[in-house]
């Protein structure tokens, strides 16, 4: 349920202008496809939502981070065997 619906493109810009407006308390991106994720990482990375207070619910973006990042991923997959086998 929304209070208001801003058709808007997902970009940091324009999510910054939002969030500065509405002000909330925190933000949920797992369910705008890989746009959201990717204006997510852009919010964080630029300390837009620490700056505002703004608390990212669901999926932490260390993880969102770490699955797109094939590299890291598969950093992240041999570190969890290597735990499972000793």
């Amino acid at each position: 349920m929304a209070n208001k619906v801003y058709f808007l493109p997902v970009t940091k810009d324009f999510v910054e202008q939002i969030i500065i407006k509405e002000k909330p308390d925190g933000i949920l991106a797992t369910f705008g496809g890989q746009t959201a994720l990717n204006c997510l990482t852009q919010l964080y990375d630029s300390k837009i939502l620490e700056n505002n207070n703004v608390r990212i619910m669901g999926t932490p973006v260390e993880t969102i981070v770490a699955t797109e990042d094939r590299g890291i991923f598969a950093e992240k997959m041999a570190s969890q065997l290597n735990r499972r086998n000793q």
